[in-house]
């Protein structure tokens, strides 16, 4: 069947939807006959024959790309409701929009102020989309819906959002004002009850004039304290509205009027406190969780940790804000968490339980949270520190003194499984000699850590094993042109010493009662 002319869409050579759809049954069950290089020879020979025009992207796609943002401005028609909004959203560097077809009126405003847009088939996607674009950045990111069943196909991806804790500005049309109460169709809803419970703050805007208001208000509820989804409705008299006066919107200024970028820092004496439960633990570790992530505390936390080796397991929905192959990374070793004396939950917004953890029922616990009303929720505290994560972190690195944690840092090693190269060994083995470390560790092939304390009882096969380490890893670093300073001594003798038996025993075999030289580099 040939399509009309006056639609102008095909030739008379194409084929219609109809012919497509009855050679496409013919072609399913030849597949299941047909080997599968046959079957794509044949669907290209076919393809060819059939001559189907390829898809083509408008121009307009790749055009538009080059477009200038548009600067709004109150002077000649002035500027709808939308776009200011989008001055706004622009101003407050919202990192990008993920929408679909729907909610044209804001979603080009938005596009057209220059924050980038992504097009999208479904609303649920395209909203899980913006949560983990977000969730890798960090940055306030936006999803938009039409109103209706648009909108309620982003919830499943909203709720999501939520218990990320993820900065989530999520915008709906909302039909008309003066539709209220005539149930107009499906997409007549009341949308804000819908995402009760899963937002942190929301609003149906029903007075054009105080659109910059509330936007005001999204913005200082995404960047300040512990951020979640913000739910706005744009009904079509709030989005089109123009204004050529800026006198006429209420509370219309710079965003130093209506939020701050102030952050809490903690008190100096919670703060001694937990230098000094740090100090008491033998095994501490610290969980770095959103908070971390979304205040850039990154290089404050592995300051803090390296200068006193403790353990780090990162949490939370994003992952980046500690090295996974750093000597203090337990994150992928949670065999190291039932070791841990002392948890430090740094910016854990999302609490867990204490049965979520594989941990000591009797290990102690210090929060750091940015609002104090959530402090004690799940876990019982042995201290609690109301601040901002980044400025607790540099306070601790301030007032933390240096320690090695040796024991402790195999064992977090030994955890993972991982490998330790020789020439660390080596460096390791020349700091026991001069007296800067108290600890070796050590490892065979297999990656397994174990720890050699100086005077420390050990079997014969876990000296012999030591013996062995070290010659090989002289003979690799120097190999590596590693070769150590003048003056640093590395021969030192290893020693089989049976357990529980006195220094008169030290180089007995043990199983057969016969001595044997120590083995020397």
């Amino acid at each position: 069947m040939k399509e009309s002319d006056d639609q102008g869409r095909t030739s008379e050579t194409a084929p219609t939807r109809r012919q497509f759809l009855a050679g496409a049954a013919p072609a399913v069950a030849a597949a299941a006959t047909i080997g599968s290089r046959d079957l794509f020879a044949q669907s290209a020979t076919g393809a060819a024959a059939a001559a189907i025009p390829s898809l083509k992207i408008p121009k307009e796609f790749t055009s538009s790309l080059n477009d200038k943002p548009v600067e709004g401005k109150f002077e000649g028609n002035g500027m709808m409701g939308a776009d200011i909004f989008a001055q706004l959203c622009k101003k407050e560097g919202l990192a990008a929009m993920f929408c679909c077809p729907g909610n044209y009126t804001v979603v080009h405003a938005i596009s057209a102020a220059g924050v980038p847009t992504y097009g999208g088939r479904t609303e649920g996607t395209m909203a899980a989309a913006a949560d983990g674009f977000s969730r890798a950045t960090g940055e306030v990111v936006a999803c938009s819906g039409t109103e209706g069943p648009g909108f309620t196909n982003m919830i499943t991806s909203v709720a999501a959002a939520y218990y990320a804790r993820t900065p989530l500005l999520v915008l709906a049309s909302n039909v008309q004002l003066a539709g209220e109460d005539r149930e107009a169709g499906i997409q007549a809803m009341y949308q804000q009850p819908i995402t009760t419970g899963i937002k942190k703050y929301g609003k149906r805007m029903i007075l054009p004039n105080r659109v910059h208001e509330y936007g005001a208000y999204a913005f200082r509820q995404l960047k300040s304290g512990v951020p979640g989804p913000v739910h706005l409705d744009f009904p079509g008299e709030v989005a089109r509205e123009r204004f050529k006066d800026p006198a006429s919107l209420t509370d219309y200024c710079d965003s130093t009027k209506y939020r701050s970028e102030s952050r809490a820092v903690p008190a100096a004496k919670d703060v001694a406190k937990a230098v000094e439960l740090i100090g008491r633990a033998e095994r501490p570790l610290l969980v770095a969780g959103h908070g971390v992530f979304h205040h850039q505390g990154w290089e404050a936390l592995l300051a803090a940790v390296e200068k006193n080796d403790i353990a780090v397991v990162t949490s939370g929905p994003m992952r980046g804000h500690f090295p996974d192959d750093h000597r203090l990374s337990a994150s992928l070793g949670p065999k190291a968490l039932m070791s841990a004396d002392l948890l430090i939950f740094v910016g854990q917004y999302s609490m867990p339980s204490p049965s979520d953890y594989r941990v000591n029922p009797d290990v102690r616990v210090i929060r750091v949270h940015p609002e104090g009303e959530d402090l004690g929720r799940n876990w019982p505290l042995e201290l609690g520190v109301v601040g901002d994560e980044k400025a607790f972190l540099e306070m601790l690195t301030n007032s933390l003194p240096r320690r090695k944690r040796d024991s402790w840092v195999a064992e977090v090693c030994r955890a993972q499984g991982v490998r330790r190269h020789p020439r660390h060994l080596l460096q390791e083995r020349i700091e026991v000699q001069r007296g800067q470390r108290r600890a070796l560790p050590v490892g065979d092939r297999q990656g397994d850590q174990r720890l050699l304390l100086q005077g420390e009882d050990r079997s014969p096969a876990d000296a012999e094993r030591l013996g062995r380490l070290l010659v090989a890893a002289h003979h690799r670093a120097v190999s590596a042109c590693e070769s150590p300073r003048a003056g640093d001594r590395l021969p030192v003798s290893v020693r089989c010493h049976r357990p529980g038996h006195g220094d008169d025993d030290r180089g007995r075999d043990g199983r057969e009662g016969r001595h044997r030289p120590a083995a020397r580099l």
